[in-house]
């Protein structure tokens, strides 16, 4: 007996519907069935960055996930955009602005600056001293 590709094909589809794992008729069910899962997907990953106070390019650059050529790929989309001139104060003007309200966002679900940890910390030491609320010597 020859094994030829259109019977091991067969025997593989055989055995796959002896075990109940009946597989996808055509090749064209298997591709619809991978495009469903991408789109629901895809859904998901949207509704997560929805309600996500973080940016999901945020977290996974937190985490150290970063696409192959994801760099690449923004440099040259900006590119074919164009280019914006911007005074420069008004550049640190945005990034003030956009920091606040990155730092808002994270007071909000209970993160803190390190100075904000010391003001904290300086309060419990004084606290425990008994000398709470007093004015500090400078």
């Amino acid at each position: 007996m020859i094994l030829t590709k259109k019977k091991l094909d067969s025997m593989i589809r055989e055995v796959l519907s002896e075990l109940k794992h009946t597989p996808f008729k055509s090749d064209y069910e298997a591709e619809e069935h991978v495009r469903k899962q991408q789109q629901r997907h895809a859904k998901e990953r949207a509704q997560r960055e929805e309600i996500s106070i973080v940016p999901g390019s945020l977290t996974a650059l937190a985490k150290g996930v970063l696409a192959e050529g994801d760099l690449i790929d923004d440099l040259e989309a900006d590119a074919k955009d164009g280019f914006v001139k911007i005074r420069r104060s008004a550049l640190k003007r945005l990034l003030l602005k956009e920091g606040q309200n990155l730092q808002r966002a994270c007071n909000k679900i209970g993160m803190k600056t390190l100075k904000q940890w010391l003001v904290i910390s300086d309060a419990f030491s004084d606290a425990a001293k008994g000398r709470f609320g007093d004015p500090k010597k400078k």
